[in-house]
């Protein structure tokens, strides 16, 4: 378990860096952009258009970051108030629940670009599927995380239930 922790850490920080890449290329597209609209009077006419892909692709990547370190936004409010084992249960739950979302989300995201195929942006002329390759890259990534978190909350559980077991048989007390 702590080969496969170590591993998703390492595509987490490579996302995490190519995350701070794409910010800093868009940072500088709209500064050279609005230097060249305000001082010369001539924008330059596919700075929107990256930008915006860029944003997307930033935005996918960023979220999917978080979803295994649970980072995400959730409603707590309940949750907060079951007991341990409740909790198990409902954070084991949300996970298969996230796991089927994020097949279905990778599937979907696979129709629309067979669907777009050769379609292009107007005024950069990219391959408008450029838009629809972080939202499939980023479901592939959380389907792999959930699944990975799924079976980390696990073994953790197990792990810990048995060194429970294990200090309860040591302490000579009785096993409930």
């Amino acid at each position: 378990m702590n080969k496969l922790d170590s591993m998703i850490n390492k595509i987490i920080d490579t996302m995490q860096n190519i995350c701070s890449i794409l910010l800093l290329i868009m940072l500088g597209i709209v500064f050279v952009d609005v230097f060249a609209r305000y001082l010369f009077n001539s924008p330059i006419i596919w700075s929107e258009e990256l930008t915006l892909m860029l944003l997307i692709w930033f935005g996918f990547f960023s979220m999917s970051n978080e979803l295994y370190h649970e980072k995400h936004i959730r409603l707590t409010m309940a949750y907060d108030k079951f007991s341990p084992r409740k909790k198990k249960i409902v954070s084991l739950i949300n996970i298969l629940l996230f796991t089927i979302f994020f097949i279905l989300m990778s599937y979907n995201i696979v129709l629309i670009m067979l669907n777009i195929g050769s379609m292009k942006m107007p005024v950069s002329k990219l391959p408008k599927v450029m838009l629809y390759i972080p939202v499939f890259c980023s479901s592939v990534l959380m389907t792999f995380y959930s699944i990975a978190l799924f079976f980390k909350k696990l073994h953790f559980d197990f792990t810990k239930e048995l060194s429970d077991l294990e200090k309860t048989l040591k302490e000579g007390k009785e096993i409930k």
